[in-house]
């Protein structure tokens, strides 16, 4: 199987195989059940898509294996990256129409958690941006209760503090994604910026060891 087919995941197998995503869960300390962790993934994503988010469609779910839709286009990461690598000069309607995008598809996920679930794993890395500029999230091994701040407070330390950390177009983009939360969800701005900090100190930690 060609590099290129493998996607990085740090916990379990995800590769590209017929032109669908292949998940095979791995066996690990917090997760005892594999079987079950897949078949709770794919409940999320089936539940997800009946609610109108943006999420891949599930084709089966047989064991520990998940089989899902292939999704077009790059990580949020890989995105950021790029705009970077690109930008000259005036970045803040690129930073502004990535945000936007970024809120629509919370707003879709909070919509179908009228009870309080939190995207929890904010990772960059488990959001799709399409070639039309569209959002999709993937991956969703755990949906933790709690607040819209917990989520925007990760997700701006993980934009943040990734190589190199704290440009300006990063810096720009967790903004413009706190402005465009709060403005959604009547958020309260000083809570998420406390979690982010505690988030960024976390995540500089990890990287020492």
């Amino acid at each position: 199987m060609a590099d290129d087919n493998i996607f990085y995941s740090r916990r379990n197998r995800v590769w590209l195989e017929d032109g669908r995503v292949h998940k095979l869960i791995l066996p690990r300390g917090d997760c005892p059940d594999i079987n079950q962790a897949a078949r709770y993934e794919a409940e999320i994503l089936k539940y997800l898509r009946g609610k109108n988010a943006a999420v891949p469609r599930v084709y089966s779910a047989d064991g520990n294996l998940l089989v899902i839709e292939y999704i077009k286009g790059v990580t949020l990461t890989e995105e950021i990256e790029k705009i970077e690598r690109t930008e000259t000069g005036d970045n803040n309607l690129s930073a502004d129409a990535l945000a936007k995008n970024i809120t629509r598809w919370f707003a879709d996920f909070y919509a179908a958690f009228p009870g309080g679930r939190t995207r929890g794993d904010v990772n960059c890395r488990n959001f799709i941006l399409t070639p039309d500029s569209r959002v999709f999230g993937v991956d969703f091994e755990e949906l933790p209760h709690g607040s819209k701040e917990t989520d925007l407070g990760r997700l701006t330390a993980f934009i943040l503090t990734y190589d190199p950390p704290y440009t300006a177009y990063k810096i720009n983009l967790a903004q413009k994604l706190t402005e465009c939360f709060c403005q959604q969800f009547e958020l309260d701005p000083e809570l998420a910026l406390q979690i982010r900090a505690r988030e960024t100190e976390a995540a500089y930690r990890r990287r020492q060891r």
